[in-house]
C-alpha cells in the first residue's frame, strides 16, 4: 500500500493493495471527519475503552464500504461514535450505535450534535439485545470489541451476539493463530463465512496504570463474518 506517511499503522495484509486515487480523497475526507470527533475523556480499563487512529478508522471504513452503503448498520459497543458518526455522514442514513457505559453516549451525542449529523442510540449491555427482534432490521454489524485482558472471552460474546442477528460481521480481532482459529470455529458454528480482510499494526498511547511504555504496539485482523449463501 502507498502513501504510508498518511497511515498512522502499518498493513501486513494483504501485502500489495493500493488504494486509486478517489479511494485516496475518501481516505482524506472520513480521516479529517474522524479527526474532529472528541475520543474517551475517562477511559474505562474494565471495559478496554481505547481509540484507534484516525487513520485506521478511514482505512476500514473503505474497506468495508460496500456492506455498509446503503444498508441499516449496528455499531457495537460505540464508544464515543468514531465508526458511528462517519458511517452515518458517509455511507447510511440508518446507523445505531450501542453501548453500556452511559457517559460515553453523552459524548456521543455531543458529537453528533456538534457535527449536523443524527444516529440512534442505545444504552445497554449487549447480552440484554434481543436478536430476534434485530434480525429482519440491521445487515451489518461493525464492531471493536474489548479484546478480553479484562475480562476473559468478552470479544467471543461480542461477536456470538452480533452473529445471531446480523447478515455481514465487521470485527477487529487480536492477531494470533490460537484467536483466528476460534473465530472460524466460531463462524462455523452459525454457519456464517470468515474471510481476513486486512492485518494491522498500529499504536495505543499510554492510557492505563497498567501500561509500562510510553506506546503499546497492538496488531488486530480485520475480519469479515458473512452468511455463507450471500456474496
Amino acid at each position: 500500500m502507498s502513501h504510508n506517511n498518511k497511515l498512522q499503522f502499518v498493513v501486513h495484509y494483504p501485502k500489495n493493495m493500493d488504494f486509486s486515487k478517489s479511494d485516496w480523497v475518501l481516505f482524506n475526507e472520513i480521516k479529517a471527519f474522524v479527526e474532529e470527533i472528541e475520543s474517551f475523556k475517562s477511559p474505562k480499563i474494565s471495559s478496554e475503552q481505547y481509540s484507534l487512529p484516525s487513520g485506521l478508522i478511514s482505512f476500514i471504513l473503505i474497506l468495508t464500504r460496500n456492506d455498509l452503503i446503503n444498508n441499516n448498520v449496528v455499531d457495537l459497543g460505540c464508544g464515543t461514535g468514531r465508526f458511528t458518526l462517519p458511517i452515518s455522514k458517509f455511507f447510511s442514513k440508518r446507523v445505531i450505535g450501542v453501548d453500556n457505559d452511559f457517559s460515553v453516549l453523552n459524548q456521543l451525542r455531543t458529537n453528533m450534535n456538534k457535527l449536523h449529523l443524527h444516529v440512534d442510540l442505545l444504552n445497554t449491555s449487549i447480552e440484554f439485545i434481543e436478536a430476534s427482534k434485530w434480525k429482519q432490521i440491521f445487515q451489518t454489524t461493525i464492531m471493536n470489541p474489548p479484546f478480553g485482558t479484562q475480562r476473559r472471552g468478552i470479544d467471543q460474546v461480542f461477536l456470538r451476539k452480533s452473529l445471531t442477528y446480523s447478515n455481514v460481521v465487521l470485527s477487529l480481532h487480536k492477531t494470533s493463530k490460537m484467536s483466528q482459529n476460534l473465530w472460524k470455529r466460531i463462524a462455523l458454528s452459525y454457519e456464517k463465512r470468515s474471510k481476513l480482510l486486512a492485518t494491522v499494526e498500529f499504536s495505543i498511547p499510554r492510557i492505563f496504570k497498567f501500561h509500562t511504555h510510553d506506546k503499546h504496539s497492538v496488531k488486530v485482523d480485520l475480519v469479515r463474518f458473512s452468511n455463507k449463501y450471500s456474496n
